[in-house]
């Protein structure tokens, strides 16, 4: 069979556009040919699991001309569509129904954020709003991140076919599991350093441990290193690393750690579309999480790690992981299986399929 991705950002990483990389990765293997339109970086290894159409645009109606000229002129054809951003769907929504009879394909929006629920202006919002229901009632599929998104997606579109839950997940990795931290643990927050971090940290992490950022600010990363170079216990790295760096970047560290600010909908409600947050759990790592929708039930429930409400509780957070360290370990060893990528997205594949 033909699968054919489109993620038209012009920028990043391959490996760091999940849940794509593992969907085309779990597809090839299993004999199938897969089409990537997107400006995205892919690597020579990562070159034989697809055949790229390399073009990426950041303004939408470049992005509108562009994907609804190539798709309505091409002689490509294949089984299944993906779409994976919000903005990729409203562009394609209007020809979507002719695209796919020309095509002879099924649709399926993979929803990966939930932009619509945080558009300040009236008017983006409703024709966002608009252009992406238009998509969502000519898709044969939908699949959501987490229970909670679904339900969210379903209170603001009209969603007519099979919908599916996959979590933005990682299949377990650790190739050796630690049962003690490192003295000091380290702590790693991996990802977006916001403001609402930033005044976090500012207030004090006292406590015997290491807490590192690793990512991309909007402040800069070297900034931020003057800013807080009185703190003697906070790091900052800004790189980019591919899925197995970032692996083995991720098992050098004890805990993880994931906070999203409470101010926009899409991230108070992030629950499984947190890649990082399984990105720990797939090492092996236990977790300190904000007591945010799913995150929180998640991790108390698994024994996961510790849910917590503000900044000031991190010291007694990775004293109480540090103390029952082997104790999260064996639990996420004996509990994380369920939220594999390749188990919840094999179930969906053989449903469609």
């Amino acid at each position: 069979m033909v699968f054919f991705h489109i993620l038209s950002k012009q920028y990043g990483f391959f490996s760091s556009c999940l849940p794509m990389y593992n969907i085309i990765k779990f597809l090839s293997g299993r004999g199938h040919k897969n089409y990537l339109l997107s400006g995205i970086e892919v690597d020579e290894n990562e070159r034989k699991w697809l055949s790229q159409i390399k073009r990426g645009e950041r303004s939408f109606f470049k992005k509108f001309l562009f994907l609804n000229r190539f798709l309505l002129s091409s002689s490509l054809k294949a089984d299944f569509i993906f779409v994976y951003d919000p903005a990729d769907a409203m562009a394609l929504s209007l020809f979507s129904r002719i695209i796919k009879k020309k095509m002879g394909a099924k649709l399926i929006y993979y929803n990966l954020e939930l932009f619509v629920l945080d558009y300040e202006n009236l008017f983006k919002k409703l024709v966002g709003g608009l252009l992406e229901q238009i998509l969502i009632l000519n898709s044969d599929f939908f699949v959501a991140l987490s229970p909670k998104r679904l339900e969210l997606a379903k209170s603001v579109f009209k969603i007519r076919c099979p919908t599916f839950i996959i979590p933005n997940s990682y299949d377990f990795e650790a190739e050796k599991l630690n049962y003690f931290p490192s003295e000091p643990p380290r702590v790693l927050l991996a990802g977006g350093l916001e403001e609402s971090v930033l005044a976090g940290i500012e207030s004090g992490l006292d406590g015997n441990f290491i807490f590192v950022f690793h990512g991309l600010s909007k402040y800069g990363i070297e900034n931020l290193k003057k800013r807080f170079a009185q703190l003697k216990n906070v790091e900052f790295y800004e790189r980019f690393l591919s899925y197995d760096d970032f692996k083995s970047f991720v098992s050098k560290h004890d805990i993880g750690f994931v906070w999203y600010d409470k101010s926009k909908l899409n991230d108070r409600f992030a629950g499984w579309s947190a890649s990082k947050y399984f990105r720990y759990l797939s090492i092996g790592k236990p977790v300190i999480v904000r007591d945010l929708p799913e995150l929180k039930e998640t991790t108390e429930e698994n024994n996961f790690g510790v849910a917590i409400s503000s900044f000031s509780e991190i010291k007694n957070a990775v004293s109480k992981i540090v103390k029952n360290y082997s104790d999260y370990v064996k639990s996420i060893e004996q509990n994380y299986s369920k939220f594999e990528f390749t188990q919840n997205f094999k179930t969906f594949y053989e449903q469609i399929t």
